[in-house]
């Protein structure tokens, strides 16, 4: 894969600074992981290529940034506990939880390739085949979130809603694969949990 590739996934056109805010540097580890080089920084939380040093392979890790609140830490919890019970080709698969110096952090399938967003900043409009594809997949992600049940804090819940579709979610591999990221806001359907 090259850097370009790998550079792109998971950026974000955040107004705030990286830097300011980055509180892993290339090299820290985080359970087996050891972090390459930040590639995300959101409203809420810093996404870090990692090698995972026991199974040598790339991931990402998203961690909540430094002030985050009781909000936040609930909200990058359940994204977790939710996305963990979605196997699905076209949905980014999440491997485990973890704290770092108390501050949780979700351990997910890294994906090597841009976000729509980034290939409709790129490319202004894209072929109908590529705009139908990316549709279709996402549709049928959402539709098989929708259909799963799953227990979340001890209850049973009959289907899930994404509630947060939007380019930046949507990622494509190196290899064409379609992936619906990000359920940090995703709900059992009918049901506020925070």
């Amino acid at each position: 894969m090259s850097t370009s590739q790998t550079d792109s996934t998971w950026k974000s056109n955040s107004s705030e600074p990286a830097k300011n805010e980055q509180m892993l540097k290339a090299g820290d580890k985080l359970g087996h992981c050891r972090v390459i080089e930040l590639i995300a920084a959101g409203g809420m939380a810093n996404v870090y290529k990692v090698w995972h040093e026991q199974l040598e392979v790339v991931r990402a890790i998203k961690i909540l940034k430094p002030g985050f609140s009781d909000e936040s830490r609930g909200r990058l919890e359940t994204e977790a506990k939710i996305s963990a019970n979605l196997h699905h080709h076209n949905i980014v698969e999440i491997y485990g939880m973890g704290y770092w110096n108390t501050i949780p952090y979700i351990e997910m399938e890294f994906v090597d390739g841009p976000s729509l967003k980034e290939l409709l900043e790129r490319y202004h409009k894209l072929p109908y085949q590529l705009a139908v594809s990316i549709c279709h997949a996402v549709c049928v992600a959402l539709q098989f979130a929708f259909n799963q049940d799953m227990t979340l804090y001890g209850k049973v819940y009959d289907g899930l809603i994404h509630r947060d579709i939007k380019p930046a979610n949507i990622l494509i591999s190196s290899q064409g694969k379609i992936k619906l990221a990000d359920f940090g806001i995703a709900r059992p359907s009918e049901v506020s949990l925070h």
